[in-house]
């Protein structure tokens, strides 16, 4: 193996040890914050969801009818041509 390929491995080694150390640091804190959004924030955005989702559902009937209508007319219009 030549001298070059020998550093590489030895800076790769030295990069993963770092990144090992960093990880080993900061992962329980974002452990920590992921769970506190999963317990905190998803229930909120449940009930919110809960809450909008059928008024969009409502807004689509509305305007479902209007859309099918347009595309025909359309469609009739291609046709003619």
């Amino acid at each position: 193996m030549s001298e070059s390929t020998e550093e590489l491995r030895k800076a790769a080694r030295a990069v993963a040890k770092d990144v090992k150390k960093l990880a080993d640091k900061h992962l329980p804190e974002i452990r920590k914050s992921t769970k506190a959004i999963i317990d905190k924030d998803l229930p909120r955005m449940r009930a919110s969801v809960r809450k909008e989702f059928p008024k969009a559902v409502d807004a689509v009937k509305e305007e479902l009818p209007k859309a099918v209508e347009a595309f025909k007319k359309e469609m009739r219009n291609r046709k003619k041509r």
